[in-house]
């Protein structure tokens, strides 16, 4: 039975956690025996601007880049097509090469993973279009009472400025107010009060944000069901791993959703835009209550860190 703990920590310090950020474990990547045989993950950056800041100028594509307050609709018939238009310009690119594509970025960076060689990497600086080429490395995460310690919670500091802590059976308003924090870390533990959307006696205190398009992913232990007002996505990605069977086969402690292994992912979330005055618990229970940076932002849960299995 595969091992599962909770180890949502909070308001501790985390220190080296050996996770990917994108690519396969370095022991994958290819046997180096020459430039066209050793084959690794790139991220190729393209001229074209992203949907968020495209003004006009390709012909027959409308601009995309949204009023200022206002969010991209990524379902509407100008994003799609000028997105479609994107992800040709990167099959173009990658087909004059060689090589397959991992993921496609339209939105906030135009560009595509991609495994190469370091040959067919070096080729692809030089096609007509291609800002950057940048090989995947392999990196480590590492990081209370980080409210305090910032004074937000001082009388005068940002937080009464913004009119108060802000969660809890009577707050309806505060820092992070209609703020969406999106995490790319090692996932989530959904069940933490620090992303319920209750008070303490089950009353509702968050409502839905108009124009919100993320989506909750099912994966193992994870229904989409999980997520709520306050936790309003959660998706996983590993695609550079080979999927869900490339991760359960180099790591099967893993969990194949957003669902958080190791609790790096969990302490960033909780960190940036826990609730307020949430009752600490376990090792952190010391600390007493605990707070996010932005109490009444919403989080975006988004797993593409992969943990060793003591999550060290």
């Amino acid at each position: 039975m595969r091992r599962i703990t909770a180890v949502v920590v909070l308001l501790i310090v985390v220190l080296a956690i050996a996770v990917p950020a994108f690519g396969a474990p370095q022991g994958q990547e290819g046997n180096g025996s020459g430039k066209a045989a050793s084959n690794s993950i790139y991220i190729v950056q393209m001229s074209d601007e992203p949907v968020v800041a495209y003004d006009g100028g390709v012909a027959g594509f409308a601009a995309t880049k949204p009023a200022p307050g206002q969010k991209i609709n990524p379902n509407s018939a100008k994003v799609v097509k000028y997105a479609g238009y994107l992800k040709g310009t990167h099959d173009k690119a990658l087909g004059q090469i060689g090589g397959s594509k991992v993921y496609s970025y339209v939105y906030s960076y135009n560009g595509f993973a991609a495994k190469l060689s370091e040959l067919q990497a070096e080729q692809m600086s030089k096609v007509e279009g291609v800002l950057a080429v940048t090989r995947n490395e392999l990196v480590t995460a590492d990081t209370s009472s980080t409210p305090d310690f910032l004074g937000l919670t001082a009388p005068g500091g940002l937080w009464d400025q913004l009119g108060g802590g802000g969660s809890g059976s009577k707050a309806t308003d505060g820092p992070g107010e209609d703020i969406i924090i999106g995490i790319v870390d090692s996932g989530i533990w959904p069940e933490h009060p620090s992303f319920s959307d209750r008070d303490g006696n089950g009353k509702l205190i968050y409502q839905q944000i108009p124009g919100w398009h993320g989506k909750c992913t099912p994966g193992e232990q994870f229904v989409a069901s999980l997520c709520n007002q306050k936790l309003i996505g959660g998706q996983h990605f590993n695609a550079s791993w080979g999927g869900d069977a490339g991760v359960e086969a180099v790591r099967p402690w893993e969990f194949q959703s957003v669902r958080d292994y190791n609790g790096h992912g969990t302490h960033t979330a909780s960190t940036s835009g826990g609730n307020y005055g949430v009752a600490a618990s376990g090792p952190a229970a010391a600390f007493g209550s605990i707070n996010g940076i932005a109490p009444r932002a919403r989080i975006a849960a988004y797993k593409a860190l992969w943990s060793t299995e003591d999550g060290s």
